[in-house]
């Protein structure tokens, strides 16, 4: 748990190692006493040594300075100064120190304390890498750099030891790299340049806001607004700027700076087996999964967003070789590692660490996984190929489908929760049955528990559910609209506020008007509210139905469901005049006002029926039966009232057929609007598909333009040596050779791939494919020296060819003209050999004498 820090003032962390204490001596000479900082210094010192690095101190500053022996509450304006065979600690608002546990040479005491300040203070740190050999304080800064504090590197060609300030520098993370005569200029400007205070939801934020987009792309307003502050608040501070107003001012002018505004943004701070408990947890599930799942034609699939400069990729990578490897399985991996970095992103491609950035790796997984060049670590081919990175942005391009596995880990913390919940929905598209989800440690699916089961508390490790719906509309994929499925029940109670009132809405909008009933209802038909004596204009509701179309005459249905689908629609009010019914006997004519209910929000869309009785009783008894009429009349009303009676059962009867048919059209919509849904399914796994080939094209084109790059400067250099060499692989074909070859064989650009024993050559030698066959056989090297059949002599030099995985794949022939050479030893031997029987004559002439 994060120890809170009642002060809030910065405190200054100097980590030094060898050659450091010339530094320091520097440092703290030009540093004035009263500062506003805290410094702590943190050195390597020889076990069981006793320090006086105090003493030493405290002749070069004003300050107070104090060795960290017990707990010391921090002060403003002291140093304080670790002493030997300890590592210092921050707690509350005091220093203390534990014991180192590992061997001094092992032990890494300015990364351990950075990391603690880092925890403690946060954006209050600053962390200085002065002269020291050796890799300590890499890994600290990085945890500096996350937290938002500033991070200082001695300039390494000014330091006595570059080892530690050239290991800081190649992280890429250093705010300021600084001759020694600069950094305490800048920590004391630091210090008095105070708070940069940015107040969030401010115009000022939305205008760095719309910089940002229009200069890189990418909208970070749904970025948490605090994280947003702090990286302002950063760059103000090393830019030394003190008001917001001149800040955006400046990035208006200087695009540079919204160039660092964004990388800062980005916080790519990662490392390999990052948590390493959390990933060998990862490696237990995976391990479970490919035993219970994968056969060998399987393909493991996993997309890691969020990317950075790939450590997180290829420790996933790592960690499903050893599962294939362990489980003697044959099936295939691919890694999808996504990042809107495109630096981040090169980086990650080249695959190359420098040691400090492998350290927490075991010996036995760099022996597997790494290649050793000076003081960085390659990756392995086989670790490489599966692990595909490209630019993505995670909020608008199509995520990756058919997953096993989304690594996604302290890249959620940034976002505010609404985007949260999208991203979720995302993942939870993307994953298989089963498929897994690994977050940071400080990372929940809090609100959307239903769509993963968390399967591992501690590590953050879910299982997507598969009986969760993720019927919610995708990011910019929408699908066809329509109205939840959601069955009411009858009992309805309607889900408005409390202030909200039906009745009170009928009052206020048609107060003055005859009605003589009214009903609201849902668009299901779902009657919510009635006032007025509605069984006069249909049956019963009380006792038959709750659904007002089930209640009405099957004559008017059709009509009136029809007018009320138009007026939501139109969102118009429509109305019907004219209407007849026959309820309890009683024959009806009325009108019908049709009006959308849009004042009141539900689930459902609600509409108002307004029923108006134009035609009384009376009237009709009037009709009916006040006036005889004589037989002539009476025959006529009789037929026509049989017309009458004929023209409605026809009409009953079309008006049936226009049901049933409307029916089979509904039906047959039904199952459109369900192509459409299967359509706009394919369609999404469709764009996921060509993201992925995108993705892929990317890294193709990446390796292409690498390798066109190595083309060329291998042709440059063939073209500019004098050295004749010859390429063969294991079948003794030519693959390559030097433009100077001529001078041996004649060969054409045309000959490559033609077998070497198709050509002659113009030396005094004939056993050539006998010593190939030795040295691929062998891989061993072979030299002796030929003469050519026009009295040059050539040094051949035949080696094995080895590939990246240290296999031999042919060989390759040089051959050094050292005729000169030859020469020059031939009138050394005819001069040796005329010194020789000169002196043998004298010698002889000598004895004979005597």
């Amino acid at each position: 748990m994060t120890n809170l820090i009642k002060k809030d003032f910065r405190l200054v962390a100097i980590g030094a190692s060898a050659g450091g204490l010339e530094a320091i001596e520097a440092l703290f000479k030009a540093m004035p006493k009263s500062t506003g900082l805290s410094f702590v210094v943190i050195t390597h010192l020889m076990r069981k040594h006793t320090s006086i690095l105090t003493e030493l101190i405290g002749k070069y500053t004003k300050m107070q300075v104090f060795t960290i022996n017990e707990a010391i509450e921090i002060e403003k304006d002291c140093v304080y100064v670790l002493p030997p065979d300890k590592n210092a600690e921050i707690k509350n608002s005091s220093l203390i120190t534990i014991e180192q546990i590992e061997p001094h040479r092992e032990n890494m005491p300015i990364d351990h304390f950075f990391k603690s300040l880092a925890e403690v203070r946060g954006d209050k740190s600053i962390a200085v890498v002065l002269s020291g050999s050796g890799v300590d304080g890499t890994i600290g800064m990085r945890a500096i750099k996350k937290a938002g504090g500033i991070v200082i590197v001695q300039t390494p060609d000014t330091a006595k030891f570059e080892g530690m300030p050239q290991s800081a520098l190649d992280t890429l993370l250093a705010d300021f790299v600084l001759p020694l005569d600069k950094i305490a200029k800048e920590i004391i400007a630091i210090g008095s340049a105070g708070e940069n205070s940015v107040s969030t939801n401010t115009i000022e934020i939305r205008k760095i806001y719309k910089l940002l987009e229009s200069h890189t792309g990418h909208d970070f307003s749904d970025y948490k607004i605090n994280t947003i502050n702090r990286r302002i608040e950063r760059q103000m501070l090393r830019n030394h700027i003190s008001s917001i107003d001149e800040y955006i001012r400046l990035l208006t002018e200087d695009s540079e700076l919204i160039d660092s505004l964004f990388e800062d943004l980005l916080i790519g701070v990662t490392s390999f087996f990052r948590d390493n408990m959390a990933f060998e947890a990862l490696k237990t599930a995976i391990n479970l999964k490919l035993s219970n799942h994968k056969s060998d034609e399987d393909a493991i699939r996993v997309w890691i967003p969020g990317c950075s400069t790939g450590e997180e990729a290829y420790t996933v990578a790592i960690i499903i070789l050893e599962c294939i490897t362990n489980l003697k399985l044959k099936l295939k991996a691919q890694i999808f590692a996504t990042d809107i970095d495109n630096k981040a992103l090169a980086f990650a491609r080249a695959a190359i660490y420098h040691k400090s950035e492998v350290s927490n790796l075991t010996p036995e997984r760099l022996n597997n996984f790494f290649t050793r060049e000076n003081n960085q670590y390659k990756l392995k081919k086989e670790v490489r190929e599966i692990v595909t990175f490209g630019f993505q942005n995670i909020i608008l391009d199509p995520p990756f489908t058919k997953l096993d596995l989304i690594c996604c880990r302290n890249l959620l913390i940034y976002f505010n929760t609404d985007l949260q919940k999208k991203i979720f929905r995302v993942f939870h598209y993307s994953l298989k049955s089963k498929g897994l989800l690994f977050l940071g440690l400080s990372e929940a699916v809090t609100g959307y528990s239903g769509l993963f089961r968390l399967i591992m508390k501690d590590w953050k490790i879910y299982e997507r559910n598969d009986s969760a719906s993720n019927s919610a509309i995708m990011l910019h994929y929408p699908a066809v609209k329509r109205y939840p499925e959601t069955k009411l029940p009858l009992n309805f109670e309607t889900p408005l506020d409390d202030k909200v009132d039906l009745g009170n809405f009928v009052a206020k909008h048609f107060l003055g008007t005859f009605i003589s009933a009214t009903i609201i209802i849902n668009i299901e038909g779902k009657i919510l509210y009635t006032q007025g004596n509605i069984n006069v204009f249909i049956k019963d509701l009380l006792t038959d139905s709750q659904n007002i179309f089930d209640a009405m005459p099957v004559r008017l249905k059709n009509k009136i469901s029809s007018a009320i689908k138009n007026s939501l629609e139109t969102q118009v009010e429509i109305g019907l005049s004219n209407l007849k019914t026959n309820v309890a006997n009683n024959n009806i004519s009325f009108n019908i006002l049709i009006l959308p209910v849009t004042q009141i929000e539900t689930d459902l869309p609600l509409v108002c029926l307004y029923f108006q009785n134009i035609v009384t009783k009376e009237q009709i008894d009037f009709v009916v039966g006040e006036h005889g009429a004589g037989p002539e009349i009476s025959k006529k009303i009789i037929a026509m009232q049989q017309e009458l009676e004929f023209t409605k059962e026809t009409l009953q009867t079309t008006i049936e057929e226009l049901q049933s048919n409307n029916e089979e059209l509904q039906s047959t919509n039904e199952e459109l609007q369900s192509t459409v849904e299967e359509i706009e399914t394919s369609k999404e796994e469709l764009l996921s598909l060509n993201e992925e080939l995108i993705i892929v094209n990317s890294e193709l084109q990446t390796r292409i333009d690498l390798s066109t790059s190595v083309t060329e400067d291998l042709n440059n250099l063939f073209n500019s040596t004098q050295i004749i060499a010859i390429f063969l692989d294991t079948n003794l074909c030519i693959k390559l050779f030097t433009p100077r070859v001529d001078e041996i064989m004649n060969l054409r650009p045309h000959d490559i791939g033609r077998p070497w024993r198709h050509f002659a050559n113009n030396l005094k030698y004939n056993d050539f494919a006998a010593n190939f066959k030795e040295v691929i056989s062998q891989s061993k090297e072979m030299t002796f020296e030929i003469e050519s059949f026009d009295h040059r002599w050539f040094q051949i030099r035949i080696i094995p060819y080895i590939t990246l995985l240290n296999t031999t794949d042919g060989v390759v022939i040089t051959f050094n003209e050292i005729t000169d050479h030859k020469f020059c030893l031939l009138k050394l031997q005819e001069s040796h050999d005329v010194l020789a029987s000169l002196l043998n004559t004298i010698f002889f002439n000598k004895e004979s004498n005597v």
